[in-house]
C-alpha cells in the first residue's frame, strides 16, 4: 500500500472483493448480526481458466451447497463513474456468452517451388481476414436497452445507440463497455500452419474467442458459417451460454438503496457485461447473477480499465466505501 492506495494483481479483480467478504463474514459474526436471508459465501478457484474445477465441480459434487440459493452477487461491476451530474454504479445484469472457432483448412503438400491451387496457408488466411472483416448487426438486448434509457436519463439526452461512438467523453469509462456489448464479437487469436519457409504445409489452422449476446447463439453460428469456404472444417467448442438475469426487482432495489445511504448522488444502473465470470455456472442452478462490487472512485478513474492492467490498484478508501455497502446490501437483500 501506498499514499491509501493498495497496489497488486486482484486488488479489483477480485481479491480486494473476497477481503470484504472475509471481514463481513467475521462482523456478524462477532456482532451477532443475523441477515433476512441465509448467505452462502463461496470463493471458487479456476475461475479464470472457465471454473471447470472450481465453481463447476462443486456445483456437480456438493450441489447441497447452494440449496435454496436464488441470486449471486459477484464481480465486474459497482464501480462508480460520472455522468452528468450524478455518479452511476453499474450492474452486470447481463454476460455475453463465450466459446471458441477453429478453422482448420487442408491443401496439397509439397516443394515451396511449385505452387498449389488449394494451397492451406492462403484459405486460412482469406477465412481470418473475412471473419475479422466482418461486422456484426447491433442487438438491443434488454440489458443495453436499460442501460441506455438509463444514462440518457442522467446526460439529459437520448443515447443514440446506432452511432455510439466508445470514446465518446460524456460516457467515459463505459462508453467502450457498452459499444462491446452492442455486436456479437468472433476475434482471431491463434494462426499455425507450416514448419519450413520452403515447404507448403498440408494443413493450416485458426482459431477465434467468440463472444456472443444473449439469444444469439445460432445465428451467430450461422452467419460466420456463410463467410467461409465449405470446403474448410469449422468446430465450435468452449462453448458458455450468455446469460441474463432481471434488470429490476427487489435485489436490484436493495442494491440501489445501499448505494444511497452511502452516495446520495449515485444511482444504480443494469448493463450487460462482454466478458465472463463464474455466474455463467450459477445460471445453470437457476441461481440468478449480478457482478456488483461497488467502489465509489475519483471521478476520473476508470476501475474496469484496471483488470488484468499493469499496477492494478484500489484506494482503500473505496474499499471501505465497499464494506459498508455490501454489509447494507447483505443485511436487508
Amino acid at each position: 500500500m501506498h499514499d491509501g492506495v493498495l497496489y497488486g494483481r486482484g486488488a479489483v479483480d477480485m481479491k480486494g472483493y473476497a477481503a470484504v467478504l472475509v471481514a463481513l463474514a467475521r462482523h456478524f459474526a462477532r456482532s451477532g448480526i443475523v441477515p433476512r436471508r441465509d448467505i452462502v459465501f463461496a470463493f471458487f478457484s479456476d475461475e479464470e481458466a472457465g471454473g471447470v474445477y472450481g465453481v463447476r465441480w462443486l456445483l456437480e459434487h456438493r450441489p447441497h451447497w447452494f440449496a435454496g440459493v436464488t441470486e449471486a452477487i459477484s464481480e465486474v461491476g459497482g464501480f462508480s463513474v460520472r455522468l452528468g451530474e450524478r455518479r452511476a454504479y453499474p450492474v452486470a445484469t447481463a454476460e455475453k456468452g463465450i466459446g471458441r472457432l477453429v478453422l482448420t483448412a487442408r491443401g496439397t503438400a509439397g516443394h515451396g517451388s511449385r505452387p498449389t491451387a488449394d494451397n492451406a496457408v492462403a484459405r486460412i488466411a482469406r477465412a481470418v481476414a473475412a471473419v475479422a472483416d466482418h461486422r456484426f448487426a447491433i442487438v438491443r438486448t434488454p440489458a443495453v436497452e436499460a442501460f441506455a434509457a438509463e444514462v440518457g436519463a442522467l446526460l439529459g439526452e437520448p443515447v443514440d445507440l446506432d452511432a455510439l461512438d466508445p470514446g465518446d467523453p460524456r460516457l467515459g469509462p463505459v462508453a467502450p463497455l457498452l459499444a462491446a456489448a452492442l455486436r456479437n464479437t468472433v476475434t482471431p487469436t491463434i494462426v499455425a500452419g507450416g514448419y519450413k519457409a520452403n515447404v507448403i504445409p498440408g494443413e493450416a489452422r485458426a482459431e477465434f474467442d467468440v463472444r456472443v449476446l444473449p439469444g444469439q447463439e445460432e445465428a451467430l453460428r450461422q452467419e460466420v458459417e456463410a463467410l467461409l469456404d465449405p470446403d474448410l472444417e469449422v468446430t465450435w467448442d468452449r462453448w458458455v451460454h450468455p446469460i441474463e438475469s432481471p434488470s429490476a426487482g427487489p435485489l436490484l432495489d436493495v442494491l440501489a438503496a445501499a448505494i444511497a445511504v452511502e452516495d446520495p448522488e449515485g444511482v444504480v444502473v443494469p448493463y450487460l457485461m462482454p466478458a465472463s465470470t463464474d455466474n455463467k455456472h450459477l445460471a445453470d442452478a437457476g441461481i440468478a447473477g449480478y457482478g456488483f462490487t461497488p467502489l465509489r472512485l475519483d471521478d476520473d478513474a476508470d476501475g474496469f480499465g484496471h483488470f488484468h492492467a499493469v499496477d492494478e490498484q484500489v484506494p482503500v478508501d473505496a474499499l471501505r466505501f465497499c464494506a459498508r455497502v455490501t454489509e447494507r446490501i447483505l443485511r436487508e437483500a
